[in-house]
């Protein structure tokens, strides 16, 4: 998910590298902050049996296995940030296994898809 940007990251295009950015990673934060409050919401009217919570995450191959282009630079970033929710959840999720008896625990995960066949490569020319 997000938008590509092959660029040179040296000498490339600043516009196009601040949209991929912009996409690729701060979308992920923004609809994360917008959604978390919902996703903490933890209402008696839950049913025990299905209160799974997720945030998850997509990545690429990119992410982690090459760092050839300002496209894998926000992947890495995604796998990053992706920990950090992690980190920050902690608390949150260690008071609702004591408070709540495990409702309302919210899981993160990241996916990383190696190649998929779509139209993304036709748009980036490559």
């Amino acid at each position: 998910a997000g938008v590509s940007s092959f660029t040179n990251v040296l000498k490339g295009d600043l516009n196009r590298m601040h949209k991929t950015m912009d996409i690729n990673l701060w979308g992920i934060i923004y609809i994360t902050q917008s959604f978390l409050p919902f996703m903490q919401n933890i209402d008696d009217h839950t049913s025990d049996d299905d209160d799974t919570r997720c945030i998850i995450n997509t990545s690429s191959i990119a992410g982690i296995a090459t760092a050839d282009s300002f496209y894998a630079v926000t992947k890495h970033g995604v796998s990053a940030l992706t920990e950090v929710f992690q980190a920050e959840l902690k608390g949150y999720n260690k008071k609702c296994k004591k408070e709540q008896n495990g409702r309302g625990i919210i899981n993160v995960s990241c996916l990383i898809p190696s190649y998929v066949k779509s139209q993304f490569f036709e748009s980036t020319g490559k």
